[in-house]
Formats: structure tokens, sequence, C-alpha cells
């Protein structure tokens, strides 16, 4: 929903100014659209790497489905991971390729969103994975 209300931004924005031409609204607009599709491929959040399911398991073995199809163990959270107390931005790598989430609090039930937080806490402290912000 909120890519759509991006495209949708990204489109009539460059309408909105005054004294353009047509052309050079149509160009704007659909030159801010390519980045915008681009920026959310590039990030994983839109295409074949996005991140459909996560599934944390008690041993500390990431599994991730992707898009594209992929749904295999052996994931590593890297140390780009940060977790705070209103946003987690995980970031994971394997073999082949990397994927990332962010996760806001409302997301998760509420005792999800702590114990996935105390986890990551224990585990930023046991193996220093992840950075703590806040």
């Amino acid at each position: 929903m909120v890519f759509i209300a991006q495209c949708v931004m990204c489109g009539a924005i460059p309408w909105l100014l005054p004294y353009w031409p047509v052309g050079v609204c149509l160009l704007v607009s659909a030159v801010t659209l390519a980045v915008l599709i681009l920026g959310y491929r590039h990030l994983g959040w839109w295409g074949p790497r996005r991140v459909l399911r996560v599934t944390w398991q008690q041993s500390g073995q990431w599994l991730l489905q992707l898009a594209s199809g992929k749904s295999a163990g052996g994931w590593v959270l890297t140390e780009r991971s940060r977790v705070m107390s209103w946003l987690m931005v995980l970031r994971w790598r394997d073999d082949e390729s990397c994927a990332q989430v962010i996760i806001f609090p409302g997301e998760l039930p509420r005792a999800e969103w702590r114990r996935w937080q105390a986890r990551l806490k224990l585990q930023a402290a046991a193996q220093t994975p992840v950075t703590m912000d806040g």
C-alpha cells in the first residue's frame, strides 16, 4: 500500500508545479517512478529477493522464504542489522545473495516483538553481529 502511495506521489508532484510544459512533467514523472521502482528492487523490497517469511529457530538458525521461491536455511544475520526500541532492520546473507527486512512494532504481536528484541540483544552480546541503537 505504501508503494502505491509513493508511486502516485512521484507521478503527481511534477504536475503540481506551475509553468512546466506537459513534456517536462511527463519526463520528470517517468524518471521519478523509475528511480522509485529500481530503488525498491535494489533493496529487495520488490522483486525476486523480497522476503515473504522469516523463521528464527530456537537453535539460532534463520530460515527465509524469498519471492523467487528460494526457501532454505543457512542465512547469517549481518553486522549491518540494527535493533532499536521502535524499529528492527534485519539484513542477512548467504553464499549467493542478501536479503533485508524492516519491521515496525505494529507488524508483530507485542509479546513476539519483545521476544525478538531480547533474543537479538543476547545474540549481539554473544557474537556482536547486531548493533544496538537506543
